[in-house]
């Protein structure tokens, strides 16, 4: 969209001829439709942290791990104790709430994963 807008411009035989509706509409359609593709791909990149934003302080990923190893635990054994079928309040919280897991590389485990885990940590504690 870009190289289409600046092809645009160029190909016109002077500012004159540049400055007509058609052209104008043109160049700005496609400088918009490229701002757009461009700050989708962006968002994306940035919230799986793909790019890094300078200057923005961030929990680092070591730390989050550790503290949410033994947060996880921890309901383990809080779920345990209160037997089968009942479970802590954290454990009762919709995916979209419940803090990310992430694999042994860093990246963020999906919800439907993670609750397919979960399940199968169930079925596994049932069977003797």
């Amino acid at each position: 969209f870009v190289a289409f807008a600046v092809y645009n411009a160029v190909t016109a035989d002077s500012f004159s001829t540049f400055l007509t509706i058609d052209n104008l509409f043109v160049t700005a359609f496609c400088l918009l439709m490229a701002l757009i593709f461009i700050s989708i791909t962006g968002s994306w990149m940035v919230s799986t942290g793909v790019v890094k934003i300078p200057f923005v302080n961030r929990p680092s990923v070591a730390a989050g791990e550790g503290g949410q190893a033994s947060a996880l635990a921890g309901g383990a054994r809080a779920n345990a104790a209160l037997g089968p079928g009942k479970t802590t309040a954290a454990a009762a919280l919709p995916p979209a709430n419940r803090e990310i897991q992430r694999d042994a590389k860093g990246r963020p485990i999906p919800a439907d994963v993670q609750s397919m885990i979960t399940e199968m940590n169930k079925s596994e504690q049932k069977t003797p």
